[in-house]
């Protein structure tokens, strides 16, 4: 019983931090994507082909994730591949973030329909970090929450702690298979409401 308890339970937490660790990149990358399309948008003011604009941002790009996408789609297009069809593949890469499709279906309905392709970009930059700012926002908003639910679920935890060591007919209770089971339960309802809260929190901010 403690087995699948303790199993369970790592599983989870293990799960939590990965999802953690995931949303954060995700969360930055688009942060230098929002500011990769304004740069790009203002070059092309002045420079009204996308190709060579890119060839400039990606020399003045910082991040290492996105100067290799912009590498990649380069590349593609050098070796044959048109323009639309590499940034699709670039958009199908990161599938996980929605400014990255607008901003990709922005480009290829300016070069379907012959509009401005540096007025379309410009208003796609402002569309995308308008949301950003808004993301930015609600995730400052909802790391006080999840601050106030991990306090609650430490709290929870440390009483529980106390209370079986400390309380011989408590330990004695969650000695037997009953009170295994009650634990057991407890501890599953505790994890996973809290990856609940935390998910649902995260989902939010998406948004």
């Amino acid at each position: 019983t403690y087995f699948v308890v303790i199993v369970t339970s790592s599983f989870i937490v293990i799960k939590i931090v990965l999802d953690y660790i995931s949303a954060s990149k995700k969360f930055k990358f688009e942060q230098k994507f929002g500011e990769f399309t304004q740069s790009v948008a203002i070059m092309l003011k002045g420079t009204p082909n996308l190709i060579a604009v890119l060839f400039q941002a990606k020399e003045d790009e910082q991040d290492s994730r996105l100067k290799k996408e912009i590498e990649t789609i380069l590349s593609e297009v050098q070796s044959g591949t048109t323009l639309e069809q590499a940034l699709k593949k670039f958009k199908e890469r990161n599938n996980f973030s929605s400014v990255v499709g607008t901003w990709v279906d922005s480009i290829v309905f300016a070069n379907l329909s012959g509009a401005s392709l540096s007025d379309v970009c410009m208003n796609a930059a402002r569309k995308i970090n308008d949301k950003l700012s808004r993301a930015r926002l609600i995730k400052k908003k909802t790391a006080r929450l999840k601050s106030v639910m991990l306090a609650i679920i430490g709290i929870i935890t440390l009483t529980l702690v106390f209370i079986l060591f400390f309380f011989p007919e408590a330990k004695e209770c969650y000695s037997t298979t009953g009170g295994k089971i009650i634990l057991m339960f407890v501890l599953s309802i505790v994890i996973g409401s809290t990856y609940y809260m935390l998910k649902t929190a995260d989902d939010v901010a998406k948004r």
